[in-house]
């Protein structure tokens, strides 16, 4: 039994047919012998694969899908977790289901387009291996590290993004191939204003929360001045007149004092004269 990076599996069926993937190899019974409990799990586009029990049967490290539809399109990892937390890869398959269109992406005019390539798990395993887009069949993209997990991005779509896309792994060194992905791209109308606005906001709530937090405080710290500053004058305008009234008082008594004088001077004329 050849090692698990000697191996080729790379499968095109057409829609609506079957594939047997078969995961029971010479390393996986020695791991069967030396661990009995160890259990098969299945991983496919970089997720545990869902099992649609209507068109698909796993037995003893068999998975056998029918009727296939192109989102079954991808990469397959089988895999033995031997003990809690420890697994190993033992098997690696990809899956062309060719179609005329493959898994529907709307994309509106002037937005980006994002396609994945699963290609991660073949270029982990295989060294040297790339990846590359072909739109409509023909390459438009340079080959690039097939461990690579980020999306491929296409700016601002227009009409020349519509039509079928193709991830095609490669691995010079051996000259061996795999499809991975299979998508049709399909143009809507732009977005509206208010899409776009309301695109740009959940884009940038972040900064948006930020910036009117900014502006709360800076509100806050406005009032609090102003506040401050007109207590500040209401004290002066209370102390000013508190003394505009002692002024007052004083020259009230000075005034009383004066008069007081002035008519003891009076009495004492009066009885002088008397």
């Amino acid at each position: 039994m050849r090692s698990l990076n000697e191996q080729h599996h790379n499968f095109t069926r057409k829609l609506g047919g079957v594939v047997e993937l078969q995961c029971e190899t010479k390393t996986v019974q020695r791991i069967l012998r030396i661990f009995p409990k160890a259990s098969y799990r299945w991983i496919h586009n970089g997720s545990p694969l869902k099992m649609d029990a209507s068109r698909m049967r796993y037995q003893m490290g068999e998975l056998v899908m029918s009727n296939l539809i192109p989102t079954d399109t991808g990469v397959f990892v089988c895999q033995i977790e031997y003990e809690p937390g420890q697994v190993k890869t033992v098997a690696i398959f990809s899956l062309f289901v060719k179609a005329s269109k493959g898994f529907a992406i709307h994309v509106q005019q002037t937005k980006d387009v994002k396609l994945q390539c699963n290609s991660a798990a073949l270029g982990n395993l295989f060294d040297g291996s790339k990846r590359s887009w072909k739109h409509n069949n023909k390459v438009v993209t340079k080959a690039i590290h097939a461990w690579n997990r980020s999306e491929e991005v296409f700016r601002n779509a227009h009409q020349n993004v519509t039509g079928n896309w193709t991830c095609i792994v490669h691995q010079p060194i051996t000259a061996r191939y795999w499809t991975t992905a299979y998508y049709t791209v399909i143009l809507d109308p732009p977005p509206t204003a208010m899409e776009n606005a309301m695109s740009f906001f959940k884009k940038y709530i972040i900064y948006f929360i930020a910036f009117c937090a900014g502006i709360v405080c800076f509100v806050v710290v406005i009032l609090v001045a102003l506040a401050r500053h007109f207590e500040k004058l209401k004290k002066q305008n209370e102390e000013e007149m508190l003394m505009i009234a002692q002024q007052f008082l004083d020259e009230k008594d000075a005034t009383d004092s004066s008069s007081d004088d002035s008519e003891s001077e009076y009495d004492s004329t009066d009885d002088e004269e008397k």
